[in-house]
């Protein structure tokens, strides 16, 4: 279960509050799988306080900074690979997960880059000539990947193809 906060603006007046706790109500009740929770960015005034008294329910607790941190929005279920896994890999991965780099550590714990696939499609080519460097390459492992090189890009389906056609799929 999540918890999401609900909350209006700063220095809050009563449409701000009550509309942050009649919101995160209304989501409680029609979405059971997160818990909703109303808060406020400043000090709540006299007629919001009599207001919520009146109606016998508790106000919004204060909450300082609602301003996302890092550890909000980073994921934790983070895809990598060896630095010595094949390449092939590296393609299938990026492909199935459809993301645009995977971060590579050597003895699963010490850093060694980023792998994008820019980077694997300027290494392999995609000129007739230049395929069967790729076959080649598709072989290697991350770690032999040089720099930046000047070639043409090439796209992922036409890559795989090639892998294919070349037996070098799993």
């Amino acid at each position: 279960m999540a918890y999401i906060i609900i909350t209006g603006h700063k220095n809050p007046d009563m449409n701000s509050v009550c509309s942050a706790w009649c919101y995160a109500d209304f989501k409680n009740k029609t979405d059971p799988e997160n818990n909703y929770i109303p808060v406020r960015c400043g000090k709540i005034n006299n007629q919001t306080k009599a207001a919520f008294e009146k109606a016998g329910i508790k106000p919004p607790v204060f909450m300082k900074d609602v301003s996302p941190k890092v550890a909000d929005v980073t994921r934790r279920d983070i895809v990598s690979l060896e630095i010595n896994d094949p390449i092939f890999k590296a393609i299938k991965v990026l492909d199935e997960e459809n993301i645009s780099c995977i971060p590579i550590f050597e003895e699963g714990n010490e850093f060694r880059g980023i792998i994008t696939m820019h980077q694997i499609n300027i290494t392999t080519g995609h000129t007739a000539a230049e395929k069967q460097l790729m076959y080649r390459k598709l072989e290697d492992n991350l770690f032999q990947l040089p720099g930046i090189l000047s070639r043409k890009k090439q796209l992922l389906p036409e890559l795989l193809r090639v892998v294919e056609d070349a037996g070098l799929s799993e």
